[in-house]
């Protein structure tokens, strides 16, 4: 601006030229409120042609006359309102003065043509001694043998052996923001621009440096340059939120995509090229068809800018990384229609904002690098991060993998450059698995426990009571007297590395005011970690306390960033997401997640919560793993409870033990309020784990309408950590009744429902029919266990009810809906069978045969799918659930499956509590990650299920 001053100046005399003197004032002052796109007062300043065609109050300047121009009254204040606005930096007196000399001249226009993209005047300053040496943007070819180097205002082509300088690219007009190798390496892409002024794309033989295609576009400078597999495209992005694609062999303006609310920071093509997405400062990352320019989806959840995006060389993910120092990741779904992609994973890995993101050639490994110069390797198969490198000496300008994936290059601001080693570690185990030992016996059959009495002193581990590796011992929290100090008590016991046992208490099932605490400690009396749980993300609790039994309604800040089966770590005590909210007005359901009392995981014990108290997602790790700061807390649990987290022992206390080495370990007794007295009595039981479960069978009414169903559940009480799945056999129906089979509780749930039906044409069972009995069996410790059989009860049949409901495809006629075959009387109708795949929502029709019921209709809210798989949920029932108004006789529903949702078939009903609770008929749920084509062939069917 000062060499701008003494120009106009030294030129007193003669007349200023527009494109010289006057365009730069209105570029400084006046443009960013007078653009083209959005011209304050429909006035637009950028070009010559827009100032003389004035605004909405009439002509801006008077050829010949500066003292009544408007523009000139309004920048001196002369009239309302003064421009450029209040606090809004003002042209000083000399260059006023150029405009009111320009105007009296007569306000001359450029000659000739005038260009669509001014230039920027500026001093010349001499360049700081590094700044050559400065890599603002960095790429490596696929075969491994060229790097491309971008630099302020040029490009370099690089033997990637050597270092060597190959060719050189044209100079651009401003620092190089984005470089790619083209396909096989034969292109080098370019973007460049002047901030405020316009983008720049150049596309170069990588060979020679010379240019093949330059493009000229976009209100600012480009910020990332991409051309598309096919190389028929070239996509460009900028900070004026707009992305452009271009023809690549003509340089035409093919097509702008909007929709962006700020900078639009990188794009990425998938592997075919027909999407694009794009990183936003505006906290999003956006999925485009390129072919159309349609939006596809927008990947809302970040709390910040997005400044990196990567589609995975297979097209199963989109990762993105930004501001809010979290690398998310989405399954790419969205590949032809508008379609939600859902988020698989978010987690806090950087203390800054993530710059940069790369895949291996293969997609199992990721590179990430932030601001502040952190750089974090990721598995892929678990996106967990794995590795976190030495800090890096300025900020990462470009990631690049090696074409066997086993290294990667990195290059830095300050110019320098480096080789990583890409190595993935091992699977490492479960921080917490539990491995059926040795020592467990037939769980009807355990072996003998050693008796004892606690001999007093043995409150200090030199005095610790020697007791065995499976006993039970009685003793006495005394009372604290005046001198001394609360009572606690210790047993010492061996153990063999990867020994388990089950150590609890039995005090307040005994009626003992006991409030025990338990903790097993090594032989000097310290703490043994248990596990270590790393915050991934933080939230807290939005609405409400919730008192320490509570199952549903956890409402939490950000829950969309979260998936089914993370832990929340929350004061201490750790549960586990069971279920997303269902509605506006609604939360988290954790688990067992349908019934019974909070699940407290890895020894914690479940308390009440406030409103606004903090809480994590974590992570669990071994104690001993070493572990990637990523800015937030950690949190080490050691081997200790209060209340058993399953709450099968009420107040008592229970901790599962795994040794971690040979040697002498320690259980100390205490009372939580420091307490004890002389009928402060337990019983401690150490003991090998005895994996083991129990269920229960629920039914009301089996009386069964001709053509409907009723409903039943069965439960089970898992032990000593059994997780494993359960299969529920059937026995005992009558001629035309008929359940729903194969029934399973799935690994790690606690419910599972059935439906027994009755054919159109059953005839009444007889009077001294037997009740249908429920046997339980499954595999623990490579043992097959089976329970004695659980009586459901005598079903009797009825009329039909004045409601049947049934579940059909959405193009299927009604009339085509279970139809039952007359020449096999009693013979239930064939299932109705939908396809799924994990992450998917379908559709289908429920119907309503009304015979005297024209009322509303409600088949349930949250659980309105009942035996739904783990994960798989009716969707979009709003807040009256799945409800057919009164006289409705059909609606559709959606049907949504989680993508942890392992493959499967299974069945599930719809069931009403009008009418005494009819069920619709069993309906066969295919869970497939490849959706197949053809219907299920009739073989196929009956291998997946059948009507016992």
């Amino acid at each position: 601006m000062l060499a701008l001053l003494a120009k106009a100046q030294g030129a007193e005399t003669e007349a200023p030229d527009y494109l010289r003197d006057v365009a730069p004032i209105f570029g400084t002052y006046c443009v960013g409120c007078h653009t083209a796109d959005a011209p304050e007062g429909e006035l637009t300043l950028e070009s010559f042609a827009g100032l003389i065609a004035g605004g909405v109050n009439g002509a801006a300047i008077v050829p010949g006359r500066a003292d009544a121009s408007r523009l000139i009254r309004m920048v001196t204040g002369e009239i309302e309102p003064v421009m450029p606005p209040k606090d809004n930096e003002r042209p000083t007196e000399a260059e006023i003065d150029v405009l009111r000399r320009w105007i009296d001249a007569g306000a001359t226009g450029p000659e000739g043509t005038a260009p669509e993209f001014p230039e920027l005047t500026t001093p010349s300053i001499e360049p700081a001694t590094n700044a050559q040496d400065e890599i603002t943007s960095f790429a490596l070819a696929r075969d491994g043998t060229r790097l491309a180097l971008g630099k302020y205002r040029r490009v370099e082509i690089r033997d990637a052996a050597t270092g060597d300088v190959v060719a050189k690219g044209a100079e651009t007009p401003g620092k190089v923001n984005g470089v790619q190798f083209w396909g096989d390496g034969s292109r080098v892409v370019v973007a460049s621009g002047i901030p405020g002024l316009y983008g720049v794309a150049i596309v170069l033989d990588a060979a020679d440096g010379k240019t093949v295609l330059e493009v000229k576009g976009h209100r600012d400078a480009i910020y990332d340059a991409k051309l598309s597999p096919k190389g028929d495209l070239l996509a460009t992005c900028s900070h004026d939120r707009m992305i452009h694609l271009w023809d690549a062999s003509t340089g035409q303006l093919a097509r702008t995509l909007s929709g962006h609310n700020g900078a639009v920071m990188r794009l990425a093509f998938n592997a075919d090229g027909t999407l694009l997405a794009s990183a936003s400062a505006d906290g999003t990352v956006k999925i485009w068809q390129v072919a159309t320019g349609e939006r596809l989806d927008t990947l809302g959840q970040p709390e910040g800018g997005q400044c990196a995006v990567a589609f995975s060389p297979d097209d199963a993910w989109i990762v993105a990384g930004g501001a809010d120092r979290q690398v998310r990741a989405w399954r790419l779904v969205s590949r032809e229609a508008p379609r939600i992609n859902p988020m698989v994973h978010a987690s806090t890995a950087h203390d800054s904002t993530v710059v940069e993101l790369a895949f291996s050639p293969d997609g199992a490994k990721l590179a990430s690098a932030s601001e502040s110069g952190e750089l974090v390797l990721w598995d892929v198969a678990r996106f967990a991060p794995v590795h976190r490198y030495e800090l890096q000496p300025d900020v990462v300008t470009g990631i690049a993998f090696e074409a066997n994936g086993e290294h990667f290059l990195v290059a830095r601001m300050d110019g320098s450059q480096q080789r990583y080693a890409a190595n993935l570690p091992g699977d490492a185990d479960a921080a917490d698995a539990h491995l059926v030992s040795d020592d467990n016996q037939d769980p009807n059959d355990p072996a003998p426990r050693e008796e004892s009495a606690e001999q007093e002193p043995n409150n200090a581990p030199d005095a610790a009571n020697a007791i065995a590796a499976h006993a039970s011992v009685r003793g006495v929290i005394a009372a604290a007297g005046e001198s001394r100090a609360p009572d606690v008590d210790l047993y010492q016991f061996s153990a063999k590395t990867g020994q388990q046992f089950v150590i609890e208490v039995n005090a307040a099932r005994d009626k003992s005011p006991l409030d025990s605490h338990i903790e097993v400690l090594d032989a000097t009396g310290r703490s043994i970690p248990r596990v270590v749980l790393q915050a991934l993300r933080p939230s807290y609790f939005t609405f409400r306390g919730h008192d320490s039994m509570e199952l549903a309604d956890f409402r939490l800040h950000k829950w969309q960033d979260m998936e089914l089966n993370e832990y929340l770590y929350a004061n201490g005590e750790v549960s586990k997401l069971w279920m997303y909210p269902r509605g506006p007005d609604s939360g988290f359901l954790v688990y067992p997640g349908i019934e019974g009392s909070r699940i407290a995981y890895f020894g914690t014990t479940a308390i009440t919560h406030a409103l606004n108290e903090p809480c994590y997602i974590v992570e669990p790790h071994a104690p001993d793993e070493q572990l990637i700061p990523n800015g937030l807390p950690q949190y080490t649990i050691y081997y200790e409870n209060d209340d058993d987290g399953r709450r099968q022992l009420g107040a008592d206390s229970r901790v599962a033990f795994t040794a971690p080495a040979d040697g002498d370990y320690l259980v100390r007794v205490r009372d939580v309020r420091s307490l004890g007295g002389d009928d402060y009595r337990y019983e401690l039981i150490v003991r090998p784990p005895r994996p083991d479960f129990q269920i229960k069978a629920s039914a009301g009414d089996l009386t069964v309408g001709a053509g409907s169903g009723k409903e039943f559940s069965i439960s089970v009480e898992r032990l000593d950590d059994f997780e494993g799945p359960i299969q529920i056999h059937v026995s005992g129906l009558p001629p035309g009744f008929h359940v729903s089979s194969p029934l399973v509780i799935e690994a790690g749930q606690n419910i599972a429902y059935g439906t027994i039906n009755a054919a159109p044409d059953s005839v009444a069972p007889p009077e001294d029919q037997s009740p249908i009995k429920l046997t339980a069996s499954a595999e623990i410790g490579g043992i097959t266990v089976t329970k004695n059989a659980v009586d459901l009860g005598q079903p009797k049949l009825a009329p039909a009810p004045k409601i049947l409901i049934r579940v059909h495809h959405k193009n299927q006629p009604s009339e085509t809906v279970e139809t039952v075959d007359a020449s096999r009387p009693g013979e239930p109708p064939a299932p109705i069978e939908l396809e799924i795949a994990p992450g998917e929502t379908i559709s289908a029709i429920v119907e309503l045969v009304r015979d005297g019921n024209d009322g509303e209709i409600t088949l349930g809210g949250d659980h309105s799918g009942r035996n739904l798989p783990h994960g798989v949920f009716i969707d979009n029932i709003g807040l009256n659930g799945l409800t057919l108004l009164a006289g409705e006789s059909e609606r559709e529903f959606f049907i949504t499956a989680e993508p942890l949702v392992p493959e499967q078939s299974r069945l599930f009903h719809l069931r009403t509590e009008a009418e005494g609770g009819q069920t619709s008929w069993p309906v066969l749920l295919h869970i497939r990650r490849q959706r197949q084509a053809a219907a299920t062939s009739p073989a196929e069917t009956a291998a997946a299920t059948a009507f016992d």
